[in-house]
């Protein structure tokens, strides 16, 4: 988790950064409280995860994993575009929808589309590695 905190704390402190601005709140807190709400086992599990990319594939997609992680923490609806999962996505009208209209997906929500996309990341980019 350390190695999550000092991503979000090189891109909040990186003058030249253009993403300086979604900083401007940034509170460590926020890790360690969605961390904790989370429970033990499955915060181990995403941080395994996340360390899976970080030791397999490379530091970067480590980096901008943590990245769309920290944003979902700030705001858990983006958790619904960030890790949009179509097979629980059900739009049978006709109707636009978008990631906002729902209700701010439970912390279960969260863990569930996050450990869901981080797998699938794994898979898909794990596979074309050439040991």
């Amino acid at each position: 988790m350390s190695d999550m905190k000092n991503i979000i704390d090189k891109l909040d402190k990186d003058d030249l950064n253009h993403l300086t601005p979604l900083f401007e709140n940034y509170d460590k807190k926020n890790f360690d409280d969605f961390f904790l709400s989370l429970g033990s086992k499955r915060s181990k599990e995403l941080l395994n995860l996340l360390l899976k990319i970080k030791t397999i594939i490379n530091n970067n997609s480590f980096e901008i994993e943590v990245f769309l992680f920290y944003l979902c923490i700030e705001n858990p609806y983006l958790v619904n575009l960030l890790f949009f999962d179509k097979d629980t996505h059900i739009c049978s009208d006709e109707e636009e929808h978008n990631c906002f209209d729902g209700p701010i997906p439970t912390i279960d929500q969260q863990f569930e589309k996050i450990k869901k996309s981080l797998k699938l990341f794994l898979e898909n980019d794990s596979s074309k590695i050439k040991y």
